[in-house]
């Protein structure tokens, strides 16, 4: 999964002048305790308050805590009671975060997109919107991978019914050791007088009118 940074969170006060002197005093209270990073305070500060804005800012106390599915269902909850464009979108805009964290991504593309809708031009929006998009591709399963290929057909073994084929029960010979010069010449001396021996004892059985004459002819 690609490591993405989310774009910043909105966070809004509002002003004194439209609330009641017990709503005031809840909201600078809990103002104080967000500030305080008392961010569990601070939610209930700003619940007991009361109104879209204060239930806004309690989803942002619910935020810091990690809550993110009670966030969830308070900037839910802040977009409907919102009668402002810049502050429905804003809540939008974290309710999508809140949705990305809680690993919804469909529902947090949609929070994005309809607070891009009322905010055209939101950088923050816009590129977190990206981010959701990127993670939802990456987590998607791969397509179907196609079967492997059938094996090859066994390879024929040779047949063994040809004539020149060698007979696997002879025993190998020895392999003859190479010959000196020397060796050799003695080898071939002695088959020389071997023959020589052979062809005296063949002439001296010969009758003595087949034997080769030594006169020479001169026709």
């Amino acid at each position: 999964m690609k490591k993405n940074c989310f774009s910043r969170f909105i966070v809004f006060l509002v002003g004194i002048s439209s609330l009641s002197a017990q709503t005031h005093l809840e909201m600078r209270k809990a103002e104080k305790l967000y500030d305080q990073n008392a961010f569990g305070k601070a939610e209930i500060a700003y619940r007991k308050a009361g109104g879209a804005t204060a239930t806004f800012n309690a989803g942002n106390a619910a935020y810091r805590q990690g809550n993110f599915n009670e966030a969830m269902l308070l900037f839910k909850s802040a977009a409907q009671g919102q009668s402002q464009i810049p502050d429905r979108a804003n809540a939008l805009y974290n309710l999508g975060n809140a949705l990305l964290q809680l690993g919804q991504y469909d529902e947090a593309i949609e929070a994005y997109e309809k607070s891009l809708r009322l905010v055209p031009n939101a950088y923050d929006a816009k590129k977190n919107l990206q981010i959701a998009k990127n993670i939802k591709q990456d987590l998607q399963e791969p397509p179907p991978q196609p079967p492997p290929p059938p094996p090859p057909p066994p390879v024929e073994r040779p047949r063994k019914d040809y004539l020149d084929q060698a007979d696997p029960n002879r025993k190998k010979g020895k392999q003859a050791l190479p010959l000196t010069a020397e060796a050799a010449r003695q080898m071939l001396a002695n088959s020389v007088q071997q023959q020589e021996a052979q062809n005296a004892l063949e002439y001296r059985a010969l009758a003595p009118a087949t034997r080769p004459s030594n006169v020479k002819k001169d026709w």
